[in-house]
């Protein structure tokens, strides 16, 4: 190969090994590109090691602004305008919004997730006492969660299988942070070996008290979601006790 040509081919190479270089030195590892949020809790992830952050929602609680954020290390946290950590979330999530989820007049934040079963999420409620957001133990077992308006209740639904002919709603309310199941609406279209209906039940320390049968025949209910919104708002009181 003539001698010209190599000496091109050098200095071809020399650049791109520069440019590679520059690339990882100041947009990946180059500590002025690290994040370096202050934190109000000994417990939070250093992280002044981590990359990137994606901003998932942000919303203003008593003239102070939140922030949702995920690093690329998968933490969710929520900073204030002080850039103080108010929050940090264990498990990876697939997306997070600021709802004022019990109607308090203060945003909560919704945690959702990829799962099997749809509308799984999490919920972390605002606390104006302490401005600060505290997880709701026991939220991420009533998928699809929808409170019940002019009331201190939720409802929930999720599938029970044969491709959603069987499904359930569970009737709750939310206290000291955490949930308390007090009725079921059970909807059996399957055949299986079981009757087919919809059965409603009171819920006293987990077990269901069968005090409703509503006779329907086998296969998809498709006003099933309209049956379940009348039903309990017509009858939450009488699973209040």
């Amino acid at each position: 190969m003539p001698k010209n040509k190599k000496t091109k081919y050098s200095l071809l190479g020399v650049l791109i090994f520069g440019f590679y270089f520059f690339f990882v030195h100041h947009l990946v590892v180059n500590p002025n590109n690290k994040i370096n949020h202050h934190s109000s809790e000994s417990s939070n992830t250093d992280r002044n090691s981590l990359i990137r952050e994606v901003i998932f929602d942000s919303t203003i609680n008593d003239n102070t602004k939140y922030i949702a954020l995920q690093t690329s290390a998968k933490n969710l946290f929520i900073i204030n305008d002080k850039n103080d950590t108010v929050y940090n979330h264990i498990d990876q999530v697939n997306g997070a919004e600021f709802i004022d989820f019990n109607d308090d007049g203060f945003d909560d934040i919704l945690f959702h997730y990829i799962t099997n079963v749809p509308d799984i999420n999490d919920l972390a409620l605002f606390d104006s006492t302490k401005n600060k957001f505290i997880i709701v133990k026991g939220f991420d077992n009533y998928p699809a969660s929808i409170k019940l308006k002019g009331t201190d209740f939720y409802y929930s639904y999720h599938r029970s299988g044969c491709a959603d002919a069987n499904w359930e709603s569970d009737l709750f309310y939310i206290k000291n942070f955490k949930t308390f199941r007090i009725g079921n609406i059970s909807g059996i279209g399957c055949e299986n070996g079981e009757k087919t209906g919809i059965y409603i039940s009171k819920v006293e320390n987990d077990t269901l008290l069968l005090i409703e049968e509503v006779q329907r025949g086998s296969g998809f209910f498709e006003g099933k979601w309209e049956f379940i919104k009348e039903y309990w708002s017509k009858n939450f009181e009488t699973f209040n006790y």
